[in-house]
């Protein structure tokens, strides 16, 4: 059976800093994440996680290496051609949640179908509703980010990056902001954007409970990837019931 790949990295090394003060965030790291596939990306904080969602994503050069994104050799695009790419094909979730002050929450997320993909003002007012619905955000919609809360701030973010349906979503601590019941919400969001949609789905999370929504489970430590005995592994559901660690579906 043919397997369409949709996002992979190969080789890739990242450092910051020069001589004694160098550190190396990626040490020689190669993956590869299928269409269609929810993948958890997992390590101890600085172990380069959040760096190798930036470079697969290419919003960070690596130093070495090269990313293979939807068939585009990534690194090789000039700057305006990767952000069209992302502007096209992308969707971000990011742990500081980069919301406009001025904008209210259903506006945060009318202006990426209208001026994203050009959309009229009813049909970009109809998507954003629709997907504050789903996020339990309807009755919070008409307030600015300094009425919100965290974990309403993060709701709002993760609807922006979801309402223009994207083929890649890029999730950084997604759940970080939430209580477990919106965490899990959040959760079944992304994997029904893969599973349903197709969309391949990169998340960052220390958050153990979101490891069986994954299909794959990818642990960095020290810049490295780690390859474990998967079978030997268990994990904790989102229920709290032991589970043998999750392979790819």
């Amino acid at each position: 059976m043919r397997v369409d790949i949709a996002l992979r990295g190969e080789r890739l090394s990242r450092s910051f800093g020069q001589g004694a003060m160098q550190t190396i965030a990626l040490d020689d790291v190669s993956l590869s994440i299928e269409a269609g596939e929810l993948a958890l990306l997992m390590g101890p904080s600085g172990s380069g996680k959040s760096t190798l969602l930036a470079v697969l994503s290419g919003l960070l050069r690596p130093d070495s290496g090269r990313v293979v994104s939807l068939g585009n050799d990534l690194w090789t695009l000039n700057e305006t051609e990767r952000e069209q790419f992302r502007l096209q094909y992308c969707g971000f979730i990011f742990q500081g949640y980069n919301l406009f002050s001025a904008l209210t929450a259903r506006q945060q997320i009318e202006m990426v179908v209208r001026w994203g993909e050009g959309a009229s003002p009813r049909e970009a007012r109809r998507r954003a509703d629709e997907v504050l619905s789903l996020l339990g955000m309807s009755r919070r919609a008409h307030l600015r980010p300094v009425e919100l809360s965290g974990g309403e701030k993060q709701r709002v973010a993760i609807g922006r990056a979801l309402v223009k349906n994207p083929r890649l979503v890029f999730a950084d601590e997604p759940t970080s902001a939430l209580d477990w019941s919106h965490g899990e919400q959040v959760i079944e969001l992304l994997r029904a954007a893969a599973h349903d949609r197709g969309a391949t789905v990169l998340i960052v999370s220390h958050d153990s409970r979101t490891i069986p929504f994954a299909d794959h489970v990818y642990h960095l430590e020290d810049g490295r990837l780690q390859h474990q005995d998967e079978s030997s592994v268990a994990v904790l559901n989102h229920q709290g019931q032991l589970l043998p660690y999750p392979t790819s579906r």
